[in-house]
């Protein structure tokens, strides 16, 4: 009887503690339940803007805030800010992914007139659900403003051009063996601002294919194109292209597979990042209003030398204001380097990062030396207002290193109007080399 008591004893303090517990949930939960649906719908909003993907997104509107009670369901349902994110697969809590394609055209309903952000992720080798996803979806292309899309090329070129009106983004992985024109819904997205367009490298260079007239664009960014197919989506947009990124340019043996006739003229550009080999596109475009230029992992000797690039764009283009360089592996020539620099007269602002770890940097001694100003010699990039040196070195410099820092920073610590060229101050000078 002994133990029957204490059971007894033990089970009402554990009711008392839910008691208790319920009695706060309680407290927290009534006074929302009791919001307007007005408030209501902002406070679902809010919570829904903590959530990252959109299929987090959608998974918190309808699978928790729906299923709370019959009151958060009506008025998560007349919300049309919850449903604008519409992806075709959804990853539950379990990590599973399961597809909602039957759904997103009921899902667009919801939104009423509000613009769409639609996403796409091939769930696995044989896509089936890119087709069907796009075709529910089509009723509704009017209102789309965001697009990212990971899918095979037959199936894209399948797809009929859209009128998109609204489309502003648009982020496209390309997948499976090229076709001609992958790209061809898109040629209705008059208003489109920026556009990605990634190609997953194969064994082989893939071949060129046609990129829609969209005159609009002021970002561009290509990833394992043809430089063929990276110089005609220039050629489209070189009126209102501000921002162009490319990397992994594809290039055949015997050069541009079409005829080119002189260089692409990009009127309105101001930046350029080139990644990899992508720094041969500057024997074939000019780019007057440039600002920025960005050279970065350029890992072996087959993917060019890209000073050699610079060089020769430096010496027919306007001057550019701002140069970045990084993770550049030694060439053939390392002279080249020096050479590139020697045309950098207008240059403000420079910054070098050096291979972690590499036998062979960029940041040398004769580099120093040559940036530094002396009464008989003249130096590199006189009109530098800005400098950023990372030497990424695993081993401390040498103090002769150091010691020609030291003289370069204090040579040019005051403007020399009386040189030839002039020589401007060193505003700003940063380094990962301590006591300098």
């Amino acid at each position: 009887m002994a133990w029957i008591s204490a059971e007894i004893e033990r089970l009402q303090r554990l009711h008392a503690c839910i008691s208790v517990q319920l009695k706060i949930n309680q407290s927290v939960a009534s006074p929302v339940r009791r919001l307007p649906p007005e408030l209501l719908s902002e406070v679902f909003v809010r919570l829904l803007d903590t959530a990252h993907t959109a299929s987090n997104k959608f998974f918190l509107a309808m699978h928790t805030i729906s299923h709370v009670c019959t009151s958060w369901r009506t008025t998560a349902r007349n919300t049309p800010r919850l449903w604008t994110n519409i992806s075709s697969l959804v990853l539950l809590p379990s990590s599973r992914q399961i597809s909602y394609t039957r759904h997103v055209s009921d899902q667009a309903a919801l939104c009423g007139t509000l613009p769409l952000h639609i996403f796409h992720m091939k769930p696995a080798i044989v896509d089936k659900t890119l087709v069907p996803f796009m075709a529910r979806l089509r009723p509704h292309a009017a209102q789309w403003r965001t697009l990212i899309l990971k899918g095979d090329c037959a199936a894209l070129e399948t797809q009929s051009a859209l009128a998109l009106p609204l489309l502003d983004v648009a982020h496209i992985e390309l997948l499976g063996r090229s076709t001609r024109r992958p790209l061809s819904f898109l040629a209705g997205a008059s208003a489109l601002r920026s556009l990605t367009v990634i190609r997953k490298v194969m064994l082989l260079a893939p071949e060129s294919f046609e990129v829609p007239r969209l005159s609009s664009l002021t970002c561009l960014a290509l990833t394992g194109l043809s430089l063929m197919t990276v110089l005609s989506a220039c050629q489209h947009c070189k009126d209102s292209l501000v921002s162009l990124h490319v990397s992994t340019l594809c290039l055949s043996q015997g050069g541009p597979t079409g005829p080119l006739t002189g260089h692409t003229n990009i009127t309105s550009l101001r930046m350029v990042k080139l990644s990899g080999s992508a720094h041969e596109i500057l024997g074939y475009i000019n780019a007057p209003l440039l600002r920025d230029m960005i050279l970065e992992e350029v890992v072996n000797v087959v993917q060019g030398d890209p000073f050699l690039s610079l060089s020769a764009f430096a010496l027919r283009s306007s001057p550019f204001q701002r140069l970045t360089l990084r993770g550049i592996h030694a060439m053939n020539q390392p002279d080249n380097f020096l050479h590139c620099l020697e045309r950098m007269g207008a240059l403000r602002e420079l910054q070098i990062a050096d291979v972690p770890g590499t036998t062979r940097p960029r940041l040398t001694q004769e580099f120093i030396v040559r940036m530094t100003y002396a009464d008989d010699a003249q130096c590199l990039c006189p009109g530098l207002t800005k400098l950023w040196l990372n030497f990424n070195r695993f081993r401390l410099p040498d103090q002769e290193l150091r010691g020609a820092l030291r003289a370069m920073v204090a040579s040019r610590s005051a403007s020399r109007t009386c040189a030839s060229p002039e020589v401007q101050a060193l505003q700003v000078f940063e380094t990962d080399i301590d006591n300098v």
